[in-house]
């Protein structure tokens, strides 16, 4: 079957402003478990993520002073 992922829209954080977020994936067709993960995660940031079917993820991090990466 196909995974279903929701995830957040393009944003745009202002220096030393604190951004969260969430993302969420299911497989209807499907009793496998779906692993999601983060890679390449900046100083100060996290992702946490919960398997399962659905699979549930939270992330949060601020900005930093200078300039835009």
């Amino acid at each position: 079957g196909s995974v279903l992922l929701s995830t957040p829209l393009a944003e745009e954080v202002l220096v030393g402003s604190m951004l969260t977020f969430s993302v969420n994936a299911s497989d209807p067709d499907s009793h496998a478990s779906i692993i999601l993960y983060a890679t390449n995660v900046p100083s100060g940031a996290s992702f946490a993520a919960k398997p399962g079917n659905p699979a549930t993820g939270a992330g949060e991090g601020r900005r930093p002073k200078g300039p835009a990466p």
